[in-house]
């Protein structure tokens, strides 16, 4: 987001932990790929657990702009990701109940990508990742990958807006919010972490 100038500053603090650094998106990016084609590679199909709102149309547009493959996508996240078409975001996908999205699956080879986890009928195995900040630092034994991949904004990117929002005024609210209050009264800001 790009920092708007305030005497007020609200923000949420997911993140607000020096111990969230994310990886370079790129990285991240070229890291799920790596894990697709392999995965790919030993005739299984790569599957994402994600939210349906935004997480599951970064992870579509991944494979889009990096793979030849077809993402198919379940119930939910195609109907959300319709809407997104609608204005305008490009994405290529197969919905799961379609005649298309049910030859890929399939075949095989594609990515499968669900706000829940469940397996679709194949005779391949899914392997299943999950791609948020928390990769950053704890293991999700569940899974057989996970990516740090997230919507909101590790440590450094928060201090950097709320530096550059120039507010008088900083409440934090969720998360580490009163970590990251401390952190800012630390750097002489006026911060004040909201209880829920």
């Amino acid at each position: 987001a790009s920092p708007i100038e305030s005497d007020t500053l609200i923000v949420e603090a997911t993140y607000g932990s020096p111990r969230y650094v994310f990886p370079k998106r790129e990285e991240v990016y070229a890291r799920i790929v790596g894990w697709i084609l392999e995965t790919i590679k030993r005739g299984e199909i790569p599957a994402f657990k994600v939210y349906a709102l935004g997480k599951a149309q970064e992870i579509i547009s991944i494979v889009n702009s990096y793979l030849n493959v077809p993402a198919v996508t379940s119930w939910t996240v195609s109907k959300i990701s319709e809407k997104h078409r609608d204005y305008g975001l490009k994405l290529e996908y197969l919905p799961i109940n379609s005649e298309e999205g049910i030859e890929a699956f399939k075949q095989g080879e594609c990515v499968y990508i669900s706000n829940k986890r469940l397996n679709p009928p194949s005779k391949r195995r899914l392997r299943w990742a999950i791609a948020t900040g928390w990769a950053v630092r704890y293991r999700f034994s569940s899974y057989d990958a996970a990516f740090p991949l997230s919507g909101h904004a590790d440590f450094p990117a928060l201090i950097n807006y709320v530096q550059e929002s120039r507010a008088k005024e900083i409440y934090i609210v969720h998360g580490f919010a009163e970590e990251f209050a401390k952190h800012l009264r630390r750097m002489g800001l006026n911060a004040v972490a909201l209880s829920p």
